[in-house]
């Protein structure tokens, strides 16, 4: 079965609130849109926060039930498609308990919080360490150099000077801008990678000249950008 899966940001309709012992006494009453505007407020307004939020997203799985893609909710041109008024006849005589598991009911739609989506993470490309050893490493061209590097994320231009150790660290030149880490660099004949945060952004370039490194990035969160960087000539 399709599983339709919606992100969902809420906002400041979610709050806390004290939780009214009569709870489970308080059933929405569809009458009409005026019994059922007051009943279903009653109902919201004895729950905790997170009762509230478990009760959006039981109006909203039931609204979406049916729902076969992102195309179709899209076709919906009511504001209120998605609200508990369009469904208040599905609601009439339940209490909270009653409306969550008749969402429970729906099998065909997902709904997460923003957030709440895995990270893409990195690719086999940019995971992968240079075949080298340690001493590799040291021993390369770069070591205890400075770079002017210059990152290009759909136009957005940043330049920061980073230094190679040659213990395998790599550094930004101004302390502020260094965080715990850690950040490493390897070099394979031209092939350079180093990656800052744990491997939580990566870069991979070649050295196109013995002053210039050329190459492209990403980070877990699948972004993805081109970078350049020129030794800096004492």
């Amino acid at each position: 079965m399709f599983r339709f899966i919606i992100l969902l940001v809420i906002l400041s309709a979610v709050v806390g609130c004290s939780v009214s012992p009569a709870t489970g006494d308080i059933r929405v009453d569809a009458t009409t849109e005026q019994t059922f505007e007051r009943s279903f407020g009653r109902l919201t307004n004895a729950l905790s926060g997170k009762e509230q939020q478990q009760l959006v997203f039981a109006i909203l799985k039931i609204n979406l039930e049916g729902i076969e893609s992102a195309r179709e909710l899209l076709q919906k041109d009511d504001g209120m498609s998605l609200s508990a008024m369009t469904i208040k006849d599905r609601l009439h005589g339940l209490n909270y308990q009653g409306i969550i598991e008749l969402s429970q009911s729906v099998q065909s739609v997902e709904v997460r919080l923003e957030g709440d989506e895995p990270s893409p993470g990195l690719t086999a490309e940019f995971s992968t360490p240079l075949a080298i050893d340690e001493q590799a490493t040291q021993d390369a061209m770069l070591a205890d150099t400075a770079w002017l590097l210059t990152t290009d994320t759909n136009g957005h231009i940043r330049q920061n000077y980073i230094l190679f150790n040659s213990d395998g660290r790599v550094s930004y030149l101004d302390p502020a801008k260094n965080s715990p880490g850690p950040h490493v660099w390897q070099q394979h004949d031209q092939k350079v990678r180093f990656t800052f945060n744990d491997s939580y952004a990566v870069y991979l370039g070649e050295i196109t000249d013995q002053n210039v490194i050329t190459g492209k990035a990403a980070n877990v969160n699948g972004s993805k950008w081109t970078w350049q960087a020129e030794r800096v000539v004492n």
